[in-house]
């Protein structure tokens, strides 16, 4: 392994115009497994295969039935040039999803104490194996959220995505991630479930209690209660069969060099104990009742395209509104092409509209975004930045892994309420880093972490979105 300084992984994710996704192996090796596979007992979530089952009259069977498949599960499919392509309640940069969920289950009558793990693709929970000792996974948690009963552990496996992009792909990988989380904390919102959200964890000992490898990392935790009292008429279910895993998406060490995502990993582990630093306070504005946002989450998608429209202006503030009211720690940068009653330029948003730069600029948007015609026709590009002092020490390099993570959370915001404005929107991650700073004029250490789109949609059934690796492909 080579051992590199981790302030080379932030240069190395960083597009440039002689380095797009250099070092990506999407010519050299098959694409790697997007979810894991496991032997053992299955408790199927699916409400037809269910209803017989001694789960489910169980009541948190059926929270968790109404957590997992929406916030992470396969909502339709979408065939491309007759390809099959499985489409979930979340974006991921190529499609890689490159994140697993399990579920830690102390004292749920009912359930078997243990580790569980949530395969979207059959909907289910697989019973991974049998837990009576926490001590470990506390090891990571704050003492409020020690007894709490249930917990979601979220993992992201690099490789899945560094196989298409390269270095890049582990930035992706987070913020993937915490699309996925905060699909989890809108549905507890939802259903006034109080839980807390950690974005920051030490990975060291939840991936001993999880018995998984390292090339698995963990870097996410949601804890919470689903009910203080207990329903004494639920029946015990019989004894479940602890599974194996089957299928996993190990890297292939020779074709990349892992040594400055190793180097990052460590540095960016906490010397202190855990504490509400380590947790997410963002707040959900507004507030959507659950069969209001099944219907956003479930209809979710990535536009293909737009039309070259102007867009309601009111629908814009309330897509900032809420992502501004978030707290979420970013700047949200406007670059307006076609909105209703505002001037074409740049714009910060701080609770208003603050013109920093008024000028026709769809042609930079598009030239900086790679010249991809979806930017092009835009209505808004959206910019989210955050400031970081490098990462050669501690406190910076795990800041700048939850910011990544958190980075998600905005992203999947923005598409559930451009989704209740009945916009168009699509994340972007392909832009060139340096142009982008020189186009915002950026302070000093300030990172885009995360570029949106917003539009009309494309009526036309004949655009799809072209694999923008393809569209850039790297040079050697």
């Amino acid at each position: 392994m080579n051992v590199s300084s981790p302030n080379n992984l932030m240069n190395l994710t960083r597009n440039t115009k002689d380095r797009v996704y250099k070092g990506s192996n999407f010519f050299e090796c098959e694409r790697p497994e997007r979810y894991k596979r496991y032997s053992g007992s299955k408790i199927p979530l699916n409400t037809l295969i269910e209803e017989n089952s001694l789960f489910s009259s169980n009541p948190v069977m059926q929270v968790l039935r109404k957590i997992l498949s929406p916030a992470f599960g396969v909502t339709s499919v979408k065939y491309y040039k007759h390809q099959p392509e499985l489409l979930r309640s979340v974006p991921s940069a190529g499609g890689c999803y490159p994140i697993d969920i399990y579920l830690l289950i102390r004292s749920v009558k009912g359930f078997p104490p243990g580790v569980y793990y949530y395969s979207p693709i059959e909907n289910g929970l697989y019973f991974v194996s049998e837990q009576n000792d926490f001590t470990t996974l506390d090891l990571t948690l704050i003492e409020l959220d020690k007894e709490l009963d249930i917990h979601f552990i979220f993992t992201i496996s690099p490789w899945r995505s560094c196989w298409k992009y390269s270095y890049r792909g582990y930035k992706y990988s987070l913020i993937d991630a915490g699309h996925v989380m905060f699909n989890v904390k809108v549905i507890l919102d939802s259903l006034k479930i109080d839980h807390h959200i950690y974005t920051q964890v030490n990975p060291q000992p939840v991936r001993t209690f999880l018995d998984i490898n390292d090339e698995e990392v963990p870097i996410g935790i949601i804890s919470f209660n689903i009910s203080e009292e207990q329903d004494q008429s639920i029946e015990v279910a019989p004894p479940l069969n602890s599974g194996s895993c089957l299928v996993d998406s190990k890297h292939i060490p020779h074709l990349f060099d892992w040594g400055p995502i190793y180097a990052f990993e460590q540095l960016s582990i906490p010397n202190s104990k855990p504490s509400k630093d380590w947790l997410c306070s963002s707040k959900t504005s507004p507030t959507f009742d659950y069969d209001t946002l099944l219907k956003l989450l479930t209809t979710r998608r990535s536009s293909s395209s737009f039309e070259r429209t102007y867009i309601s202006k009111d629908s814009l503030e309330f897509v900032l509104s809420g992502m501004y009211k978030s707290e979420l720690p970013f700047n949200i940068y406007c670059v307006v092409h076609s909105v209703q009653n505002m001037i074409p330029g740049i714009y910060k948003y701080e609770d208003g509209f603050k013109l920093l730069k008024g000028d026709e600029l769809r042609e930079s948007s598009w030239e900086i975004c790679f010249n991809q015609e979806i930017v092009k026709n835009s209505s808004i590009v959206l910019y989210f930045s955050s400031k970081f002092e490098g990462i050669n020490d501690k406190e910076n390099a795990a800041l700048f892994k939850k910011y990544l993570i958190e980075a998600g959370f905005i992203g999947q915001l923005c598409y559930i309420l451009a989704n209740h404005q009945g916009l168009g929107v699509s994340s972007i991650g392909g832009f060139y880093d340096d142009k982008i700073e020189e186009f915002l004029e950026l302070q000093p250490n300030e990172e885009v972490l995360l570029s949106t789109v917003l539009g009309l949609p494309e009526k036309s059934e004949k655009k799809i979105k072209e694999d923008l690796f393809r569209l850039n492909i790297p040079e050697n």
